[in-house]
């Protein structure tokens, strides 16, 4: 059987990853699937970053446009896990202020989702994915190799950085080498290892965003 090539591997990758925010952006009135739609976004992100080379520049350079939606989801998200992380330690005093805050913060994210902006970056990216203009790119296993060992060396790098810093490192490294981590197995090691960094970071910062906002709270 002919090698997998860059291409047959990120193409398809990148599809379903637009097809599932484009499931998760009409329902951010839920909380999970505003979860699912900014880990979509995040993943999209990582990879066209990290693969960026094996894409077309029309893909790569739509990265703001990406950032810039993620960052009208984040204050939702943030009421989000604020909630739960009260609903776990037994905390109902706020109920009635978090509910008041999310509906301020699904507002902004309905205008992020509805904007125009969104809708020329949905498109633009549909456009610029499913077209003919790919470079050649190589053999798929080739590129994990590459990739990886750049991932893992950059996560190394910020060991002992912001903790800010070390969970987007983590999460890039993560999201970079699932895309690879059937047909490369260090890959599938680093995966692994970045997603208990990022859950290990981020509980920590998670708590941290809570003593801040109860204390906010007086």
């Amino acid at each position: 059987m002919r090698p997998l090539t860059t291409t047959g591997l990120l193409r398809p990758w990148l599809e379903q990853q637009r097809r599932e925010l484009g499931e998760a952006l009409p329902q951010v009135a839920v909380p999970r699937q505003v979860h699912v739609a900014r880990v979509r976004i995040r993943r999209l992100r990582s990879v066209v970053s990290a693969y960026r080379v094996y894409l077309p520049d029309e893909v790569v350079d739509l990265g703001p446009g990406w950032q810039r939606l993620a960052r009208g989801l984040s204050p939702l998200r943030d009421v989000d896990v604020i909630a739960e992380l009260l609903r776990q330690r037994g905390i109902d005093e706020y109920a009635d202020h978090l509910h008041r805050e999310r509906e301020r913060r699904l507002a902004e994210a309905r205008g992020a989702v509805t904007h125009r902006r969104t809708r020329r970056l949905l498109d633009a990216w549909d456009a610029a994915v499913t077209g003919p203009d790919w470079p050649a790119g190589g053999w798929a296993v080739e590129a994990a190799e590459k990739v990886t060992a750049r991932e893992r060396a950059r996560l190394a790098k910020r060991a002992d950085s912001d903790p800010h810093d070390l969970r987007k490192a983590a999460k890039r490294a993560r999201y970079a080498a699932e895309v690879v981590a059937d047909i490369y197995e260090p890959a599938a090691a680093l995966a692994a290892s970045a997603q208990r960094i990022q859950a290990r970071v981020g509980a920590r910062l998670d708590a941290r965003m809570l003593e801040a906002w109860l204390a906010d709270k007086g």
